[in-house]
Formats: structure tokens, sequence, C-alpha cells
């Protein structure tokens, strides 16, 4: 394994890369070339290595013109390996401990971790639908409130009505009179 410094710190690669892909207002993974820049360049501004650089950032500007990256982090023959050098067998260099070349390269494999990502946009619409429907329960339970409200006063008014209908069919002119008028003054 190549030791190199970098400016990194105690952050692995990864967790560059990382911090990198959630500043990135698309979410994409950073190139291994992206990550190296940022992790071999002093608070100044100034790089470690600035002809290593300097090359870098010129195979970069080359290929997002003519980009072959296909969103990945890593593909063979990419700037980073270009300048570099070939990674070590077995062993992909910036991308963290764990990842083998085969994982790294295999497309089934970023279609997976992609899927996880995915997975993680997914949950975030899915509180947000959740949370659109709690709204529009409370209004609706709210618009049931005042239907049953109204019910309620229909059925008093039907129950003023039958009586006033019973006090026509009997006679009662008085009462019918009573009712008329309680009806439609102290609604």
């Amino acid at each position: 394994m190549l030791m190199e410094t970098h400016t990194a710190g105690t952050k692995s690669f990864a967790r560059v890369a990382e911090e990198m892909r959630k500043d990135d207002p698309q979410k994409k993974e950073p190139q291994r070339a992206k990550v190296y820049l940022k992790t071999h360049v002093y608070k100044d501004g100034t790089f470690m290595d600035g002809k290593t650089a300097n090359d870098l950032k010129k195979k970069l500007i080359e290929t997002s013109e003519g980009s072959t990256s296909q969103g990945k982090v890593a593909w063979q023959g990419d700037p980073y390996s270009e300048i570099i050098g070939k990674d070590k067998r077995g062993y992909v260099r910036g991308v963290g401990l764990g990842p083998t070349p085969k994982d790294i390269f295999n497309s089934s494999c970023l279609r997976r971790f992609e899927g996880l990502r995915m997975t993680n946009f997914d949950e975030t619409i899915v509180e947000e639908n959740i949370r659109q429907m709690k709204e529009h329960m409370e209004r609706l339970e709210m618009q049931v409130q005042d239907q049953n409200k109204i019910i309620l006063d229909q059925n008093k008014s039907i129950v003023d009505l039958k009586y006033m209908v019973q006090c026509l069919a009997n006679n009662q002119p008085m009462q019918v009179l009573f009712c008329f008028l309680s009806f439609f003054l102290f609604e």
C-alpha cells in the first residue's frame, strides 16, 4: 500500500467523500479524483503536491466534457488512476476500507448502493406524504364536526315543524303561532 500524506486529519477518505456527497445539491457520489483534491489541500488553498493536483484538475476537466463515469465513483481508466497510478490487486485507493475492485467496478453492486440511497430518498417522500395525509385528515374531521352540527340543527327544526303541523291538525292556532314565532325568532 502506498503511504502518502494528506490533510484529512483523522477523517477517512470515505467519510470525506460522504460529506462531499451530502453537500452536493444532486447528492451524487464524488469521484476519487475530487476526493483526492479535497484531502490534499492546505487550509490556505495550496495543494500539497502542486503537479499532481494540476494534472488531476486538467484530467477532471477533460473527463467532465466527455464524461465516461456513468455516475460511478471510480472506474477503470478514471483520471485518478491515470495520474496516481494503478491500484494494487484487491484494493481501490481513495474509497476507504472494505470495497474491492469487484465491488466498485461491478455495476450490480453500484445499483444495490444506489437502491439504498433511493430508499432513503423514498423515506423522506413517504414522511412528507404522511404529514400531508394527517393534515388532510384533520381538515376532514373538522368538516364532519361542522356537518354533524348542521344535522342536529336540522333535526331540531324538523321536530318543531312536526309539532306545528300536529297543532294545525288539532285546530290549535295559538300553539301554532307560538311555535311559528319561536321557530323563526329564536333560531
